[in-house]
């Protein structure tokens, strides 16, 4: 808040845009999940998570799950990596995190390469980036 307030060249040419989807931390009547929202345009505050998959299953955002992610997930059912960015967001007060594995369609090729290009204007858009050298 400090940063947005008194900071000059905070988010310095940020746009309207915003990244297609982002993962809601704060799910109304239910703090034990988040879920993948569409952003339609909308003006959202969010946190951007780069971090490194590890080799264990990542949850991902399927064709087939979509619906699922949309209506939520156990917070407890992410790998520790997302639940701890999930729990720094919350801390900062935003209600937006943009996390790759769940907010790009991974098996749908056009959604990926679409999300894939924007990459750099997720990082430049978010209000910070957490950055994970390893999980």
């Amino acid at each position: 808040q400090e940063c947005r307030a008194h900071h000059y060249g905070y988010n310095e040419g940020t746009t309207n845009w915003m990244p297609t989807r982002l993962l809601e931390v704060r799910v109304p009547g239910n703090p034990a999940h988040v879920r993948v929202v569409p952003t339609q345009s909308q003006i959202h505050c969010y946190v951007a998570l780069r971090y490194c998959w590890g080799t264990e299953g990542q949850p991902m955002t399927k064709t087939d799950k979509i619906n699922i992610h949309q209506t939520g997930l156990e917070l407890a059912s992410l790998p520790p990596t997302i639940r701890d960015a999930v729990f720094v967001t919350r801390q900062l007060g935003v209600h937006y995190i943009w996390v790759d594995s769940l907010c790009i369609v991974r098996d749908e090729q056009q959604d990926k390469m679409a999300e894939i290009e924007m990459m750099r204007m997720i990082y430049r858009n978010a209000v910070c980036t957490i950055v994970v050298s390893s999980s």
